[in-house]
């Protein structure tokens, strides 16, 4: 990458872009570029032999990365850093970053937590988000694909769409529906994936086919070095907790809860779906009632 005599701000999406870009060309700024991505906030406040013990990496390597970012060298990172972000930390941010390493672990992972939640604010406010509302809206049929440990978060996700509209399928590696997404119809099958680390190959294996048969698909995942991500017609980026001994899906939990909400709204007849259901329940005495 070209190196600048003079540097200026630079947008967090031409930012990423470049870290994202930069990362794969070493498993060095590989680990560098995940560090900047989770913790760009705190970075405007380390030196760089703080930031390279927190990584794992050389003084050099980090020096050498910021340079091929475009800048002149940390410092000039560090200032891009302060100018673009800085000024707007919030004070969850504050709380995660100034959080007790050492002290109770609980604490480490709710303040995390309630960090993450707070993000979600902008992240519902993106453009990114927005096309994801229209395209679980307007798709014909609406096929949720995950493996492992993050399909976890289908059942939740699909229960509450297919009360609000038909043909919701939920999708995990092993069925033979999952193996037949390739054959779907182009033009009427939309896909919406979720893929948090670690990243499972089946389904990446599996959506490189979608692609390849031409199936559009949304992604929803915590980074841009997702594998999927740069076939992906659509992403929204979640902040993930990490600090417990498996990461925490609260927040993609409440996100999905939020995006469902707003898809209500988008959906023609939802109320009067929503209530022929509860009619056939209360019914059918599907609930406990006393």
């Amino acid at each position: 990458m070209r190196k600048n005599k003079k540097t200026s701000p630079i947008s967090y999406e031409e930012m990423m872009d470049r870290v994202s870009s930069l990362a794969l060309s070493s498993s060095t700024y590989k680990k560098f570029g995940l560090y900047i991505e989770k913790h760009y906030m705190d970075l405007g406040f380390m030196s760089a032999e703080e930031v390279a013990d927190a990584v794992g990496i050389s003084q050099g390597s980090v020096s050498r990365f910021c340079k091929d970012l475009g800048f002149l060298g940390y410092s000039d990172f560090i200032k891009n850093l302060h100018s673009t972000f800085c000024d707007n930390i919030t004070a969850p941010d504050r709380i995660q970053r100034n959080a007790d390493k050492k002290g109770n672990i609980h604490k480490e992972i709710i303040d995390e937590e309630c960090a993450n939640l707070q993000k979600l604010l902008s992240v519902t406010e993106s453009d990114e988000y927005s096309k994801l509302v229209k395209f679980i809206s307007e798709s014909q049929s609406i096929h949720l694909v995950s493996s492992r440990y993050t399909s976890t978060i289908l059942p939740y996700a699909t229960y509450m769409l297919s009360k609000m509209r038909d043909n919701v399928y939920m999708e995990t590696p092993g069925s033979i529906e999952f193996q037949n997404l390739i054959f779907k119809n182009k033009k009427e099958t939309g896909i919406l994936v979720f893929s948090f680390p670690r990243y499972a190959n089946d389904l990446i294996d599996m959506i490189k086919q979608v692609k390849a048969s031409g199936i559009k698909y949304h992604l929803i995942t915590d980074s841009r070095m997702c594998p999927m991500y740069a076939d992906a017609e659509n992403t929204v980026i979640l902040p993930i907790t990490t600090s417990s001994v498996f990461n925490n899906y609260g927040v993609p939990i409440t996100f999905t809860n939020l995006l469902m909400n707003d898809v209500a709204k988008a959906l023609p007849n939802v109320k009067k779906r929503i209530s022929k259901i509860e009619a056939f329940e209360k019914e059918n005495q599907i609930y406990y009632d006393k």
